[in-house]
């Protein structure tokens, strides 16, 4: 299936996009939503692959594909107007991090290096905070606060991965970024590094609520 895949992954991915980028006619309240249908049919389709083990199909493609689908990712989280889309491709990321950087599919060349580290850290990091900080998010709704829990799974994946590098460079450097107190990213180190998720997805979410109405919040 993986060599298939991996020959048709970006003809299909290609397809998709040029619909997604087609100019659309105003006030089309029809074609609008089939152009959101599409996108949520696309990330689906790219969590289908992360969920099953098989993100060497991503990785095989050349280096402009690879960034061109992570950039599709980060940007879905970031800018979809749906909480279930926006969940989905939390769920890709998370899996994405734990297959390339955990180290468990050894058919890849630029995901193993400190480049897709870098780029978790300069773009996917980022939006783990940016997203639930949006006030179009709202933390009270089902679906938003489902997403909450996968934003929260791939802070722990990324304390799997990387352990104290991970938590010092969010303390030292990502945290003080987004001017949030010392003692808050000393808290949420210490919180990261426990099992409970239910737990951790109560203390995310009052963390967040708190920090939209804090006058130092940067989003």
């Amino acid at each position: 299936m993986s060599p298939f895949l991996s020959q048709v992954f970006t003809p299909i991915v290609e397809r998709i996009i040029s619909c997604i980028n087609r100019p659309m006619e105003p006030d089309d309240n029809e074609e609008y939503r089939d152009k959101l249908n599409l996108h949520k049919s696309y990330y689906l389709f790219i969590n289908s692959i992360c969920i099953n083990g098989v993100t060497e199909v991503i990785a095989s493609q050349n280096m402009e594909q690879v960034n061109s689908v992570l950039g599709s990712i980060v940007e879905g989280a970031s800018t979809s107007p749906d909480s279930s889309v926006k969940r989905i491709c939390f769920m890709s990321l998370k899996k994405l991090v734990e297959g390339w950087i955990g180290g468990q599919n050894v058919l890849l060349d630029y995901p193993s290096t400190s480049g897709f580290i870098d780029y978790v850290y300069k773009e996917i990091l980022p939006i783990c905070f940016v997203v639930p900080l949006q006030p179009t998010f709202d933390l009270n709704e089902g679906q938003a606060y489902l997403c909450l829990g996968e934003i929260v799974s791939l802070l722990k994946e990324l304390v799997t991965q990387r352990g104290e590098e991970f938590l010092l460079y969010l303390q030292s450097q990502y945290l003080p970024s987004l001017m949030i107190p010392t003692d808050i990213g000393q808290e949420m180190s210490v919180r990261l590094q426990e099992n409970d998720m239910k737990s951790l997805k109560i203390y995310f979410k009052a963390l967040f609520t708190s920090l939209r109405t804090s006058p130092t919040q940067r989003s």
